[in-house]
Parts: C-alpha cells; structure tokens; sequence
C-alpha cells in the first residue's frame, strides 16, 4: 500500500469525487501538504479521517451514553425498547433496560439501582439534585446538573439527535449564519499540532533570548535539554468514560497539546525563564459531538492565568504564556487582555500572556506592554506568506474545479478565515501573472475573475 495518495487516488481510495477531496482538503478537515507543488495525503491521515465519520455516526449506549463504535460493541439490548446497551452496561453491570425504561426499584431482595443521568449516565445522588428531566414528550428521563446546563438542550441520549446529523444541521446553521464558525475535531487536531510545531521550530531556532522581566541576555545552546510536553489525555478518558484510547482516535481527536521550555540560569537551581504554548479545544464538545461552534470565553482563559501567575510569584521567575484555541477566542477573552485604555488590558509583573487565535491566524497581547512585542513572533501560528500562498492555491482550484468565472474577496475572506491584507496581496499576485483580473466593484468590493 502506498504512504502517500495523489488526491485522485484518495479520492478513489474513498469512493467519491475529486472534488469532494479537494474540497475537504482546502477547508483543512482533511490533513495534506505538498511537495514539489503537489498535494499529498498519507494513507494513515485519511483513514482516521473515515474512521471520524464512523464515529460521527456511531450509536450510544441507551444506558450509560458512551459511544459503541461497531455491531461487536453491543452487548445486548433494552427488553422494552431494543435501544443498544453497551457491553459493559450488560456485562459488566448487568444492565437489561435503556435509562429511560430502568426500572426505579431493582429486583426483589436487592438494593434500589442506583438514578444515573440519562446523558452521561453518571450518578445522581439523589432526584431532587439532578438538573432536570429530558423534555422531549412523554419522556421523564433524569439529568444531571452538568448535562441540563450544557449547550446540547435538555434532551437525554435517547432523544438527542446523532452526532452525524447533529453535525449536518450545525453546518445548515453556519450557511444560514446563526453561527459564526464550525471547527470539526480533525480540524482543531491539525491546528493544535501545526501550532505546537511551529512554536517548537521557531524556539529552537533561537540562539540568544533576553529576559523580558530582568532585561538579562540567556545564551541556550540546546533547547531539547529545557524541553517537557503535556496533555489532556487522561481527561479525554474521563470525559468518554473509557479505559483505553486507540492510535486512530487520538489521531483524529484535539488533545489539548502543551510544550513548554524552562530556561535556568547557569549555576543556579530551578528555571529563570519559561515559555509555554498552550493548544486549547473544549474536549467535552469534540468527544460529544465531533466539531465545536463555540470561542473560548474569559473563563475558559482566567484558570491558565491564574495557575500560571502563582507559579511565577511563588519561584520569581519570568513566564511567557501563548495559550492558542482551535475555535478561536470570544470578544470579552480578548478584551480582557488587550484594551485601548491604559490600565484596562492585562498587566503582571512576571506573566506575559499572549491570545492565539487558531481560527483567524491572530496574535493579541496587551500592546501597551513594551515588553510584549518582541516576543509575540514566536506564537504567530501561520507566517504571513504562507497565508497569502494559501489564499493563491485556494482561489486557482475553486475557480479550477468549480465552475465559478469569479470569486469576491469576502467570500474568500469567509471559506478561509484570513485577513482582508492578506487576500489582496493574493489577489495582486495572481493578477499580476495575466491569467486573473482583480476589480474594486461597488457593492461587491474586491473581485478577482478568471480572463
């Protein structure tokens, strides 16, 4: 089998057209790269991309509510309603009925079953504290408090829809601009891992760096040596109430990657400086559903400065923070950080954080702060060059592919989420080559058409 597939040929490893791949590809929710000016997809990338919309599909346990990925992952089913238990449900815990047909009492001569929430199906130690009962008619299935304040609706399993279709119906409401933004979990995995590596290329390509904090200049000869990476696998665990991962999953899934660097001073104990880039998803929505319509809010981002501030008063050490969000960051986040009025944006004496916007390719940080600026770089998750290459390729193959004659600049803006600048220089370099024209027209704005 070959590691690498042309997009025909993943296309005809798939069984749909070439447009579908490159379509896919473009709007990066299947990973490739080129090489030599060629698209290239490895064999291992979009199998885990077929294995996703297995998932997305998949059935849950009509008990517990974790996913059953196949036929061999049930074990049995409800003896009122058929709905599919789990194999641990029937094995394990000897489960016969879904949550909503349970019965209240257990079997003569034994305890009462335990109320488990008909989401997540976590125990409720009592009805009165569970959050509420499922609303759809007929049903008075239990929820518990986590479940009824989430954003999915007061449903249980039974009635909330698939995630297959709750996916579709979240991309009619994108194209019906309910929504701003849809990020589906092979997408947030590709901007988290493109994030911690080009923040990783960019540090160890320093040779010198000076402390923002103290002003002294730190010679590293070897990063490697200051180098430790974390994750929220074993949240990922928790969250699907499993006891293993697969390769293929974790693949396809956001782990909420984190590298950091912890710099210390020759001849003294413990780090002087560290620099960390955070990779940011909500794993509850991506392991639920398969996609996230949500920015990280402000309090998403209060914990990670708190925890990273009383670390560095308690060592007086310098932290340099770049916490990046596949989803992008919400206005009060950013607000909180960068304000136009002195005083208002985020200032501490030891903490420098930085807000990458994964979504938007933006860096923002509190530019009243003149120690910021010359550390920003380092967080910048796409150079500007390469967005504008991105904006090229996109524009050549959509009007390629699709038929169009012509393309605006903000349905460009829209597809790829980058800056206006960045698709007006892509606009003037493809004018300038004499296949393309780029037009300012009234009420459409910039326009770019094939002559």
């Amino acid at each position: 089998m070959k590691e690498y597939l042309s997009l025909k040929e993943a296309a005809e490893r798939l069984g749909v057209e070439y447009k579908t791949i490159w379509r896919l590809v473009n709007q990066g929710k299947l990973p490739a790269g080129k090489v030599m000016g060629v698209w290239r997809i490895s064999t291992a990338d979009l199998d885990a991309f077929f294995e996703q919309q297995k998932l997305l599909a998949a059935d849950r346990c009509a008990s517990c509510g974790r996913p059953i990925m196949s036929a061999l992952g049930v074990g049995g089913r409800c003896q009122v309603c058929e709905a599919p238990l789990c194999l641990s449900c029937w094995r394990m815990e000897d489960r016969r009925f879904c949550s909503l047909h349970q019965p209240e009492e257990a079997a003569k001569g034994e305890a009462a079953a335990p109320v488990r929430c008909a989401r997540c199906g976590q125990v409720i130690p009592s009805v009165e504290m569970a959050g509420g009962r499922c609303e759809a008619p007929g049903c008075e299935a239990l929820l518990c408090v986590n479940c009824w304040r989430g954003p999915d609706g007061h449903l249980c399993n039974q009635h909330t829809p698939p995630a297959g279709k709750k996916l579709e119906e979240a991309r009619a409401r994108l194209e019906r601009g309910e929504i701003d933004r849809l990020v589906t979990s092979v997408e947030a995995r590709t901007r988290e891992v493109n994030f911690i590596a080009r923040f990783d290329q960019k540090v160890r390509q320093v040779a010198t760096l000076r402390d923002p904090v103290t002003g002294r200049a730190l010679r590293i000869a070897d990063w490697g040596l200051y180098h430790s990476t974390e994750d929220d696998t074993a949240s990922l665990l928790e969250i699907l109430g499993v006891g293993y991962l697969d390769k293929a999953f974790l693949a396809r899934i956001p782990l909420n990657l984190r590298s950091r660097y912890e710099v210390p001073i020759p001849g003294e104990q413990g780090p002087r400086l560290v620099i960390e880039a955070v990779a940011f998803s909500r794993l509850e929505a991506h392991a639920r559903d398969g996609f996230d319509t949500a920015p990280a809010t402000l309090a998403d981002l209060l914990p990670f400065l708190e925890e990273r501030a009383k670390r560095a008063e308690s060592m007086n050490i310098t932290y340099v923070l770049g916490i990046g969000v596949t989803s992008g960051w919400d206005q009060a986040a950013t607000g909180y950080i960068h304000a136009d009025i002195q005083g208002r944006s985020y200032s501490h004496r030891l903490l420098l954080p930085y807000l990458i916007d994964l979504h938007t390719s933006e860096v923002i940080y509190n530019t009243l702060d003149e120690r910021m600026p010359a550390l920003a770089d380092l967080f910048c998750p796409r150079l500007f060059g390469e967005v504008v290459q991105m904006v090229v390729d996109y524009v050549q193959q959509t009007i390629l592919t699709s038929g169009l004659s012509s393309l605006t600049a903000s349905q460009v803006m829209q597809a790829l989420s980058v800056r206006p600048e960045a698709v007006r220089e892509a606009f003037r370099q493809l004018g300038s080559n004499g296949d393309f024209a780029v037009e300012e027209i009234s009420g459409l704005g910039l326009v770019i058409a094939r002559r």
